[in-house]
């Protein structure tokens, strides 16, 4: 072993910067270690106020990325577009089956800070968001969206509510239709069985995760309905059964429903022609032999009552302070002396960060995260309304004993220009015996 590998060594050890292997997430998701979010309230009123409004698009109406694309209705050969929106009943229950409608770990208090709930798919937040959610494939670094997606309860229930529509959307060209005989209406529940099929998956036999009512997997038809309570386990139903089932069976907390049940039918697969255009030799692209009518009876998705008093608490006008613009950090044998940085949102709402630098020997211990706005609440006494984002170094790495590198942080919801923080790392070396180099 030469003397440099024996010095890389002993400065690793020394200072503590062995990388602790049994950690380390290593997966194709957009960020590296988990993003820090914030988690609303236990009765989930904010976030399902915010569901409200996104499937109604009033929730990001102007933005090119988070709002909803235009609606469509008909059937094949009278396809035409109309307003832009999702039934709130269903966002709803897929929030639920999805995460339990929870941003965060089940580690993190509500009202309270901490890491972002993240599936081993790369699936982000209440709703758990894997599309586009992959790490950059150029090794750019994770976008705007990404970052919003992660860390803010509003966009990533925006871009549930946006992909439900899209799904939508692919009918006729590359999903079958409900409603043959009903014009395919949005606005009638029952018509959402494929987008809502096609939001985990547009799947069939044979694959990890099937979503086909007919495959053999699951129990014959007729089966018990799918409830909210924990009765029954979910891999014995496919995903639209389950979104179904928590429609007509909301789930409880502190003892109230979340929402008013909905007794909404699935189809009949015992109807000759509905099990003949459901079975699984018609699954197969682009689909077009498994058209069927609404299943009966069917179900107007209800009004809504539209209120902006939680998302605009969540949405805010954020504004960012940052505590210094430079860092110095020093190594040597005693300490791996590390800097923090913290970030204030001195305006209201959440206001998103994300970090990150070119520099492979400057250490971030949350690649992003979220401030809290004064109107925010943090009510336990963990929780801290500023952001922290500890500087380290990794000396290994260092290409001399003194190096200068950058951090650059983003606000991707909010009108602020990219803060650059300067990191200046010292390395303490000091040779003994000649031709070997030791650290004091």
């Amino acid at each position: 072993m030469n003397n440099l590998l024996k010095r890389i060594i002993l400065l690793s050890i020394i200072t503590g910067f062995l990388f602790n292997f049994q950690t380390i997430k290593v997966s194709a998701c957009a960020f590296l270690n988990n993003p820090h979010t914030y988690e609303a309230d236990k009765n989930r009123l904010s976030y399902l106020n915010l569901i409200d409004n996104a499937a109604s698009n009033s929730l990001f109406n102007q933005d090119s990325y988070f709002n909803l694309p235009t609606g469509e209705s008909g059937t094949r050969t009278n396809r035409r577009e109309v307003e832009a929106k999702v039934p709130a009943q269903i966002l709803k229950s897929i929030a639920w089956i999805e995460s339990e409608l929870l941003m965060a770990t089940a580690q993190v208090a509500y009202n309270s800070k901490g890491p972002a709930l993240v599936a081993f798919d790369c699936g982000y937040g209440i709703m758990q968001i894997t599309t586009g959610m992959e790490k950059p494939r150029d090794g750019k670094v994770v976008s705007p969206a990404q970052v919003l997606i992660a860390t803010h309860p509003a966009y990533n229930i925006a871009e549930g509510a946006k992909l439900l529509a899209s799904k939508w959307n692919q009918a006729p060209q590359s999903r079958p239709i409900v409603g043959t005989d009903t014009d395919s209406n949005p606005e009638i529940l029952e018509n959402w069985y494929f987008a809502v099929w096609s939001y985990n998956g547009f799947s069939g036999p044979g694959t990890n995760k099937s979503n086909h009512p007919l495959d053999p997997i699951f129990n014959t038809w007729p089966r018990p309905s799918y409830t909210c309570d924990g009765r029954y386990p979910k891999n014995m139903f496919p995903y639209q059964e389950l979104i179904w089932g928590c429609m007509k069976s909301p789930p409880s907390v502190t003892g109230k429903k979340l929402w008013q049940s909905v007794n909404i039918s699935l189809p009949n697969l015992s109807n000759p022609i509905i099990g003949q255009n459901l079975s699984i030799s018609n699954f197969r692209y682009p689909y077009n032999q498994m058209d069927i009518p609404s299943p009966q009876p069917i179900h107007f998705a209800e009004p809504i009552n539209l209120s902006k008093t939680h998302s605009n608490k969540l949405l805010g006008l954020p504004k960012a302070l940052l505590s210094k613009d430079k860092v110095t950090i020093q190594t040597n044998i005693k300490n791996n002396n590390a800097s923090l940085i913290t970030i204030d949102n001195t305006g209201s709402g959440l206001l998103a960060w994300n970090a990150y630098t070119t520099f492979p020997w400057i250490v971030l211990d949350v690649p992003a995260g979220v401030a809290l706005g004064k109107n925010v609440s943090c009510i336990v006494e963990s929780c801290k309304k500023r952001s922290e984002i500890v500087i380290k170094i990794n000396p290994t790495l260092l290409p001399d004993t003194r190096a200068i590198g950058k951090i650059v942080i983003q606000f991707p919801n909010a009108t602020i220009v990219d803060q650059v923080i300067t990191v200046d790392a010292f390395a303490e070396f000091n040779t003994g015996i000649a031709g070997i180099s030791k650290i004091y």
